[in-house]
């Protein structure tokens, strides 16, 4: 068979003008591969892979230190955020609380003001002593309305400088989705290494 290629090789060889031969006559001829050749080669084809495996395990390791890092400060986050929800809720209560006890004030004021109409209207001695009891208790109630009152005020601006401060909140909110979306893209670089790995 290689008898019926040089055969071939000569034929086509004579067909060709006489610049083409002397340019193919020129042209460099490939070195036999020595005996070890083959056998050399595939072994710097596995030294070649060998390392690059390597490469590819340090990164997978690296990686995979980064998704654990990401989702200890994600479950860190995620208490911060819980507990800050806890005190805004307790802030919100405490300002419900004031508001039904400022409610039961008004309508106790209200009650003891027609009491002390009344009394007016039916004036006698002891009813205008009565009176002003019921007067002084008035004062007292509204005193301590006002006070309540001042209360809920600072009650309210402190819930609502906690709604201020949920700057803080939202930020969380915005740091965990961007933690999330990192840890995304690690489990999926870490998913195509070690499905490179694996085949």
């Amino acid at each position: 068979m290689l008898e019926e290629i040089a055969q071939f090789e000569q034929a086509e060889f004579a067909e060709l003008p006489g610049a083409a031969r002397v340019e193919i006559a020129k042209a460099k001829k490939l070195d036999p591969l020595a005996a070890d050749g083959p056998a050399a080669i595939l072994h710097g084809e596995i030294r070649q892979l060998t390392q690059e495996n390597a490469k590819l395990k340090l990164q997978l390791e690296e990686l995979e230190k980064k998704a654990n890092t990401n989702a200890t400060e994600k479950s860190d986050l995620s208490d911060t955020l819980t507990q800050t929800k806890d005190a805004l809720q307790k802030a919100s209560t405490s300002a419900k609380t004031a508001d039904s006890d400022l409610d039961a004030l008004q309508r106790e004021v209200a009650t003891a003001q027609a009491e002390l109409a009344k009394l007016k209207t039916t004036s006698s001695g002891a009813d205008l002593t009565s009176a002003k009891d019921t007067e002084e208790k008035l004062k007292k109630t509204l005193h301590d309305l006002l006070a309540l009152r001042a209360e809920l005020t600072t009650a309210k601006e402190d819930l609502e400088k906690k709604f201020n401060s949920t700057a803080a909140y939202n930020n969380m909110k915005k740091m965990l989705t961007t933690k999330n979306d990192q840890i995304k893209e690690l489990r999926a670089k870490l998913a195509k290494y070690e499905g490179d790995a694996e085949s």
